[in-house]
């Protein structure tokens, strides 16, 4: 059965309504990496990692570290 069986529409369509949604935009990314991407602010580590496709092709994982 799929998951949006329960909802009147597919989640997609469903969305199509929304106000909020109807306004945004996609774009493009503008900051790309291959396997990982790591910054901080002095306070906090963010890691990012592409472990390969998972969903998408464009699915990634973040963490947050404090700095050693």
């Amino acid at each position: 059965m799929p998951v949006f069986s329960v909802f009147k529409a597919a989640p997609q369509d469903a969305a199509k309504s929304r106000e909020d949604v109807a306004k945004s935009k996609l774009r493009p990314p503008t900051l790309l990496f291959p396997r990982q991407l790591s910054f901080e602010d002095g306070t906090h580590r963010v890691e990012l990692h592409h472990f390969g496709v998972s969903h998408i092709y464009g699915d990634g994982f973040s963490s947050r570290a404090m700095p050693a």
